[in-house]
């Protein structure tokens, strides 16, 4: 490479190095979801999720703007595919 070449040398990977990242990574995604409290409140909305859609018939909305937006519409889509009627609503419609 001479000094008119605005290419910059691509840095060499070290597999180590990287194993290594990608297991702090993991350790501390799982001691995050780990320390999620759980309460009676999941059990209760199980409960009315079970009650308005199955019993009565009804979907499951969920919304959200923004990132809570593509969390919602995940959150719909996942139920959809365990045979739940879900629908994401965007709040602005």
């Amino acid at each position: 490479m001479n000094h008119n070449d605005s290419r910059k040398a691509i840095p060499a990977v070290d597999a180590a190095e990287v194993a290594a990242t990608m297991q702090r990574i993991l350790r501390a995604e799982s001691e995050a979801i780990a320390a999620i409290p759980v309460t009676n409140g999941y059990g209760r909305a199980v409960e009315l999720i079970v009650d308005h859609v199955h019993r009565r018939g009804g979907k499951l909305v969920t919304s959200g703007m923004g990132k809570c937006g593509q969390i919602a519409m995940n959150i719909a889509t996942t139920f959809c595919s365990t045979g739940i009627p879900s629908v994401f609503l965007h709040p602005s419609e």
